[in-house]
């Protein structure tokens, strides 16, 4: 039964790998295999929100207008910090960074928000300093990495697109920087 369902993900993604590919919108193969990554990772279709993404938003104080607005936000944010917390993207090197800022915020979407902006900061310090070798942190240098950069960034676009009426004009969030 397991090898059946596993077939069958398999088979429907990549339909819908061929699928996006023939649409008129213009999609690079990264983010192509963003899409395909997005499916196995966050397999819920458009405007679903998974079980731990709605027993988060339950677990807080928010009127209907901040829990209708917490689902799609809280939902993309746990599918991100998966993503990024696992070795698929840049074999971890956002690990450390994931677990920080899930300590250090008290939402996964405010987590999401330390982990883009740890990630945006530390690739500002690698342009400044040109090099990760003069990066002494280890942690600030694996981080320090275009590539991861990019990765989560395609990503996050495609993790968007599952609520697009939502992502249109919305997310403004506080949240506490990462710090060691």
């Amino acid at each position: 039964m397991r090898l059946f369902l596993i077939t069958l993900i398999c088979l429907f993604a990549s339909k819908l790998f061929a699928q996006i590919k023939t649409e008129t919108i213009p999609l690079s193969d990264e983010e192509l295999s963003n899409e395909a990554i997005g499916i196995l990772v966050g397999s819920l279709g458009v405007n679903e929100v998974g079980d731990e993404a709605l027993a988060e938003c339950e677990n807080r104080n928010l009127t209907l207008a901040q829990f209708k607005d917490c689902l799609p936000e809280t939902q993309v944010a746990l599918v991100m910090l998966n993503y990024a917390g696992s070795t698929i993207l840049e074999q971890g090197a956002a690990i450390p960074v994931v677990k920080r800022c899930k300590e250090l915020n008290d939402n996964s979407y405010s987590a999401l928000l330390c982990l883009q902006v740890a990630v945006e900061d530390a690739n500002k310090i690698l342009d400044m300093v040109g090099s990760t070798e003069r990066i002494k942190d280890p942690i600030t240098r694996a981080i320090a990495n275009p590539n991861l950069l990019e990765g989560m960034e395609s990503f996050y676009k495609v993790q968007k697109r599952k609520f697009p009426r939502h992502f249109e004009m919305c997310c403004f969030s506080s949240y506490k920087p990462y710090e060691q």
